[in-house]
């Protein structure tokens, strides 16, 4: 049952508009963050599972293939992908952020090999709260 409503919520989300695949300004603007900062080729998509025994999840995908960027950072890729899922975070409006509950990312890197993890985005708002509190320290402390 389970597997039949996600590919029923699948088919619904492929088959909308365009207008509803387009990326929002802020949204885009998290994915050149990501891209500047990694350089490569980023794919994204929005998705949600519904399940009858499990709270709904909504989720922002970001795939980063093609990187030289992430290849130094090969061993530690969760701290990478940790990195790529609060840069397109911080660029999302309040509404936006409210609409997700949890970022996805995938790095693929030369070699093949492939990592997936997902980061909530409660964590995420926390990680947010705290390094503005940092960059106000840092700015005091340089004026």
């Amino acid at each position: 049952m389970k597997k039949l409503i996600y590919l029923f919520l699948n088919i619904l989300l492929f088959s909308c508009s365009i207008e509803s695949v387009i990326l929002s300004e802020s949204a885009s603007k998290g994915i050149d963050d990501i891209l500047n900062f990694y350089g490569g080729y980023c794919e994204y998509s929005v998705g949600k599972v519904v399940a009858t025994d499990e709270p709904t999840t909504t989720y922002f995908e970001v795939k980063l293939s093609k990187s030289k960027g992430v290849e130094k950072f090969k061993k530690d890729s969760q701290f990478t992908s940790s990195n790529i899922a609060y840069r397109l975070y911080r660029n999302l409006t309040k509404e936006e952020k409210s609409n997700y509950s949890e970022i996805r990312t995938i790095i693929i890197f030369e070699s093949g090999i492939t990592k997936k993890y997902a980061f909530k985005t409660d964590e995420l708002k926390t990680v947010d709260n705290k390094t503005k509190t940092v960059d106000l320290v840092v700015d005091y402390i340089k004026g």
